[in-house]
């Protein structure tokens, strides 16, 4: 069982009558003590002061009670740690989680976006997220075949979505994407974008004359050495335009998202 001093219920000063509802003890007896109407405040004034230069007797902005700084200067607000906190917590809540917050952090992130040498920048960091089986491929396929020239990232534009490739070539004309699981679940309820831009990319390509490799991480990861070969007789001997290596589990929940939505 807890303190039962520091159990909140209600309590009424002595001194003026305030009544507070469902306070803790410890904040109720600081009341108590700098109550103005409290007679014995003037010892706990001289006691306490004695150290201070020019103090100033302020009310906490959480709880209502009256506590002492060293100074007027004095930035505190709150007469305890834990009022500190919990008036911190209720401004996060108030501003942080308000709708006209959110609206304007969206609009300020779509803008960012919209900027081509912004995606750029952020695509070509080396602190952006990528798979280690992406990697893997990429640092294959640059390292055995320099001259093909492998490269990612860069933002496209197509009918108004944005399109970054994972992997490409412009010798070969062949671009490859690297498909884990935000291309068949619906986490976030992302899916349907995630369809339509990777719908885009097969319509740009067959448009502009490279063939698109799509690879499941799943599958890949269940044997890399297999599929990097599967993957390298595809791309220098392969014709198809589209070309999907994706797992039945993995294209039978893509296809019923598809057939459940319109696109």
């Amino acid at each position: 069982m807890g303190n039962e001093f520091d159990r909140k219920k209600n309590r009424k000063c002595k001194h003026c009558g305030l009544l507070f509802e469902d306070i803790k003890g410890s904040i109720y007896s600081n009341h108590v003590r700098w109550c103005d109407k409290n007679p014995s405040r003037n010892e706990f004034d001289r006691s306490y002061l004695s150290f201070r230069s020019n103090p100033e007797v302020r009310i906490c902005e959480f709880c209502g009670c009256p506590f002492i700084v060293p100074s007027k200067g004095h930035r505190k607000k709150c007469c305890s740690r834990s009022c500190a906190s919990n008036l911190s917590r209720s401004y996060a809540k108030d501003t942080f989680k308000s709708q006209e917050f959110s609206n304007k952090m969206s609009c300020i992130v779509k803008e960012l976006w919209e900027d081509e040498d912004y995606v750029n920048k952020m695509l070509s960091s080396r602190h952006i997220y990528m798979s280690k089986g992406e990697q893997e491929i990429r640092k294959y396929f640059k390292t055995k075949y320099p001259d093909h020239k492998w490269t990612h990232g860069g933002l496209l534009r197509s009918n108004g979505l944005p399109i970054v490739r994972d992997m490409y070539s412009d010798v070969l004309k062949v671009c490859v994407e690297y498909d884990g699981i935000w291309h068949f679940e619906n986490i976030k309820d992302q899916l349907k974008g995630k369809i339509e831009v990777d719908l885009e990319m097969e319509r740009w390509c067959v448009i502009n004359g490279y063939r698109l490799i799509r690879i499941d991480e799943d599958l890949f990861l269940e044997d890399k050495p297999r599929w990097t070969h599967i993957l390298e007789e595809e791309i220098l001997s392969g014709s198809d335009k589209i070309v999907k290596f994706w797992s039945n589990e993995n294209e039978s929940k893509r296809k019923q998202f598809i057939s459940e939505h319109s696109f």
